[in-house]
């Protein structure tokens, strides 16, 4: 597969696409320039530390879905509080603490993942002493308004202060480790009817002790990938495809020097990404699903990242692509996206310039929160005076979300006539997955040639070709708004 770089309606792009097709003999795909974060606004104040009373500590973490983004974070009470932006509006509602007596005093960096039937939080209860207690997950079916299920997840030792969650179309997988350093838990969590209930705690195989906090990603099939740096400071990673009944364990190609290493999913696979204690850099690796194969050598993702040992990268993934997110050592968040699974990362953008980051808190793992949905980025994040603060990105640059025809044939025939013989290219193909196609357009060695209506028969005969020539077909589809996909290409002598 080969990939050209063009812009939207370039037909000079479209021409060298197919003519590329030619040399290579192999399909190709268009992708409609480089993917960049531009900011829908300004940075805006989701909680203030003066409304609620109290200072939000790190971090503010953020999840979202086809309704909109719910934020939720700890405040110094040790309450959780939540507040929704629904999608579109890039504006904030009603900002929700939760008594403590219901979230069983928040302790530690809260993480949320959304599903379409709601919520669930995972943090650490202070029932024991600093940095230790056990783990709780909360879910919430109402954007944060209410919290009917507190989930005790099992109990943990001391210097613990992550409590992974992420959720799948079935359910919800919480992982965390213990004090000892001896194993990785996991629990999974599954929907009634009415409440969320949670099956009894297992062990993941780490084949090494744990030295930092473990992660989880989840994608829509229900598969889970769980992160975590090992004493030798290597990164590991193990997948379950069967809510956690079995687990296959191993390190990540050539992932060292790390203290964290974050996981974020999408339907192709997963992304880990760690900072290089060494050079200080931010590097990923992505895990195909359908390979089982990760990248051959992990790619850059950002430079200059704050040596703050609690500090940590942060990836979040959807089907347009990956976003992480970092502090540099001026206290401001950045960022970088990738719309082909690591492969490449666009240049560092900056999300803000006054070095407002508050990286200053006892707990480990504060991080610059992120939520993808559809071309929308949301970023979150408590500042120096204890507010919550968000800013809005858009995406440009994504490929058309129309898809191609799903398969393309071409061969050669001939009419035979008295005294003369014609040579036809006969084109066939599939229709496109996508459901508003009304067309497909025809070229020929990148060349306009005619449009088909959709519905009808998928053929096309080209009569006009030169015995012994081959020529470079490509059919794109056509939706209601004059959208045209990426080509499929055939190369027909």
């Amino acid at each position: 597969m080969i990939e050209f770089l063009g812009n939207k309606g370039d037909d000079v792009g479209k021409k060298l696409l197919v003519l590329l097709a030619i040399i290579f003999n192999g399909p190709l795909s268009w992708v409609e320039g480089t993917a960049t974060l531009s900011p829908l606004g300004p940075v805006t104040e989701i909680i203030s530390a003066a409304s609620i009373g109290v200072s939000v500590l790190p971090s503010v973490a953020v999840s979202g879905t086809t309704e909109g983004f719910l934020i939720l974070c700890e405040d110094g009470n040790r309450n959780l509080d939540s507040c929704f932006s629904a999608l579109g509006t890039q504006t904030w509602g009603t900002v929700i603490q939760t008594p403590s007596s219901t979230t069983n005093l928040v302790n530690g960096p809260v993480l949320i993942s959304k599903t379409s039937s709601g919520a669930m939080a995972s943090w650490l209860g202070d029932t024991i002493g600093f940095n230790s207690g056990y783990a709780y997950g909360g879910f919430t079916p109402d954007h944060g308004v209410t919290w009917p299920s507190i989930i005790p997840l099992g109990s943990v030792d001391s210097l613990v202060v992550f409590v992974g969650v992420s959720g799948s179309p079935s359910g919800f997988m919480f992982v965390w480790y213990d004090d000892g350093q001896t194993a990785t838990y996991w629990a999974w969590s599954t929907y009634n009817g009415s409440s969320w209930v949670v099956s009894s705690a297992g062990t993941i195989p780490t084949g090494i002790p744990i030295g930092y906090p473990a992660q989880v990603a989840g994608t829509s099939n229900t598969g889970f990938m769980a992160t975590w740096v090992g004493i030798d400071n290597n990164v590991y990673a193990s997948y379950t495809n069967n809510e956690g009944g079995t687990w296959t364990t191993q390190q990540v190609p050539l992932a060292s020097n790390a203290i964290y290493a974050w996981v974020g999913g999408n339907a192709n696979g997963f992304m880990v990404v760690w900072i290089d204690t060494v050079d200080t850099n931010i590097y990923s690796s992505f895990y195909n699903l359908e390979s089982g194969m990760w990248q051959s050598s992990p790619s850059t993702v950002g430079f200059n990242v704050s040596q703050e040992d609690w500090i940590t990268p942060y990836v979040t993934g959807s089907d347009v692509g990956f976003v992480v997110t970092w502090i540099n050592p001026n206290f401001d968040a950045n960022a970088s996206i990738s719309i082909d699974n690591g492969a490449t990362w666009s240049p560092t953008t900056q999300i803000t310039t006054d070095g407002s980051i508050n990286p200053f808190d006892f707990n480990w793992g504060v991080f610059v929160g992120a939520s993808i949905v559809d071309d929308t980025v949301l970023f979150t994040w408590a500042d120096l005076s204890g507010n919550a603060q968000s800013r809005f990105y858009t995406i440009e640059g994504l490929p058309p979300s129309i898809l191609p025809p799903a398969t393309l044939t071409g061969s050669k025939m001939s009419n035979d006539f008295p005294f003369v013989r014609q040579f036809v290219n006969n084109l066939k193909w599939t229709a496109s997955p996508s459901s508003d196609v009304v067309s497909y357009n025809v070229y020929k060695n990148g060349n306009f040639l005619d449009t088909v209506p959709a519905g009808g028969s998928l053929v096309y005969n080209d009569l006009s070709n030169t015995l012994r020539t081959g020529y470079t077909y490509g059919v794109t589809s056509v939706d209601t708004n004059q959208q045209e996909s990426s080509a499929i290409t055939v190369f027909v002598k």
